[in-house]
Parts: structure tokens; C-alpha cells; sequence
């Protein structure tokens, strides 16, 4: 049975950071987050899904004023935690979903960014052209919306099951498909050790692989009129083999 994504991240949320290697990712986004945010006005910026927060406080590290939303209460407090333990101040964290009053609410953005894969969660193409239009509506003039997810393209046609493991001294985090349809399940597989007993944690959730195509066709019927396609938040060339896809969509 899987969860639910408020169920899947409150579940995760104790080791999410360690998963995801927080600490090396806040060092390594400063070049991409001073790039993206210096192209699109010092306006607030909004932080979609934005999980314990590494992209809400790389952003306030460089001096920008930021909301991050998160489905996940447990996942929000962590972000306030972690900005408060790295001495960010300018940043918010709301509980909200992707469609939540409370995007219009803190607007309007120079930028909504939705970042690190949190779009699939999105159930299906009809829903995602709501979200893309509520996130057009919470935009200031010349504002921007980023959206940023794993390769579907290149990831349903290699069947791509792995996405990645890390593994510490007594704890391996392994994330993995099953290719089931129309979604697909994704899973973190949790194996600890404590006083020579093994202990294995596994939950599941949902995902909707959009392609490439599926967010370009939901960006127009939004109402969008620029849509750019990269493999990086730093605009590298989009190539079909890319890792990620970055989608720059504009009014």
C-alpha cells in the first residue's frame, strides 16, 4: 500500500536530510540558485514543495527573501530548523499543497520555483495545468516560473529502476521505481543496525512521470507564452540523455 505525499514525507522526514546529503547540496546550489535568482528581479521568491528547505535557504543565504511550501508538517518544521541552525533569516516556511490559497496569499513572485524532482507528485496532466495556472496567477509582471524533475523521457525508456543510494556506517538509503502504470512507485528502502540487529523501513508513494512534452502542452494551456527547455538550473543545453530537465516558463 503506498502513501500518500503528506504520509510518504512525515514518514522520511527523520532521515530525508541524510538521504539527500543536505549539507553537500546547500555548498554545491550557490552558483545555481545566484543564477537563476539574479535573472528575474529581487522580487519574493516561492519555493514549491521545498521539503527540509536546502533550496529556500541556499536562496536567503544569498540575501533573498523567500516563502517555502510543503505538504509535509514534519518536513516544514525541519526547514525552520535548519534555517534557524544556519542563522537564515529571511526566509518563511507555510504548510501548503501545490494548489494552496496561501501561494496567492504570500505573492505576487518574481519567481515560483518548483525544484528537485516535487512536480511528479502532481497525480495527473489535467491537475497540473490547474497548479501551472494558479503558479502564472501568483507571479509578478516579469516573473518566471522554474520547474525542475528527473528525465522521464530518457528514465521510462531505459526502465531505469535505480535512483540512488547512500550509504553511512550503520545506515543504507537505497530509492528505487516500480514500474507500475500510469504512475509509477516510488520507493526509500531504510536499512539500519542497531545492537547487531537488523531493522529495514520501506515506504511508497506514487509518482506521475511527466515527460518533457506532458509540461510543455500543460505550460501553454495555462497560458504560458515562453517555455525553455535545459538539462541544469544553470541553462545547460537540453539533451535527451540528460539527467534532469529544467522547464523556464514565462507569461
Amino acid at each position: 500500500m503506498t502513501d500518500s505525499a503528506s504520509e510518504f514525507y512525515d514518514n522520511i522526514s527523520g532521515y530525508y536530510d541524510t538521504m539527500t546529503r543536505f549539507e553537500r547540496r546547500i555548498a554545491a546550489l550557490e552558483k545555481p540558485m545566484h543564477h537563476l535568482a539574479a535573472q528575474f528581479g529581487n522580487g519574493i521568491i516561492a519555493d514549491i514543495a521545498c521539503g527540509t528547505g536546502v533550496h529556500t535557504i541556499a536562496l536567503g543565504k544569498l540575501g533573498r527573501n523567500v516563502v517555502g511550501f510543503d505538504v509535509s508538517e514534519k518536513m516544514i518544521r525541519i526547514a525552520r530548523e535548519n534555517a534557524r541552525r544556519l542563522g537564515v533569516n529571511s526566509v518563511r516556511f507555510v504548510q501548503g499543497r501545490f494548489q494552496s490559497p496561501e501561494i496567492i496569499e504570500h505573492g505576487p513572485f518574481s519567481l515560483v520555483l518548483c525544484l528537485g524532482n516535487s512536480i511528479p507528485h502532481i497525480p495527473s496532466q489535467n491537475e497540473l495545468v490547474q497548479v501551472l495556472s494558479l503558479w502564472k496567477n501568483a507571479l509578478s509582471g516579469n516573473g518566471a516560473v522554474v520547474v525542475e524533475l528527473l528525465n522521464y523521457d530518457h528514465i521510462l525508456e531505459s526502465q531505469t529502476r535505480l535512483i540512488g543510494v547512500t550509504a553511512n556506517d550503520n545506515e543504507t538509503i537505497i530509492r528505487f521505481y516500480d514500474f507500475t502504470s500510469p504512475r509509477l512507485t516510488f520507493n526509500v528502502l531504510r536499512l539500519t543496525e542497531k545492537d547487531d540487529k537488523p531493522h529495514v523501513a520501506w515506504r511508497s508513494t506514487l509518482l506521475t512521470p511527466f515527460r518533457v512534452g506532458d509540461i510543455t502542452n500543460a505550460a501553454t494551456q495555462a497560458g504560458y507564452r515562453s517555455v525553455n527547455v535545459y538539462s541544469s538550473l544553470t541553462k545547460d543545453a537540453w539533451i535527451s540523455s540528460s539527467k534532469n530537465a529544467v522547464l523556464v516558463l514565462q507569461p
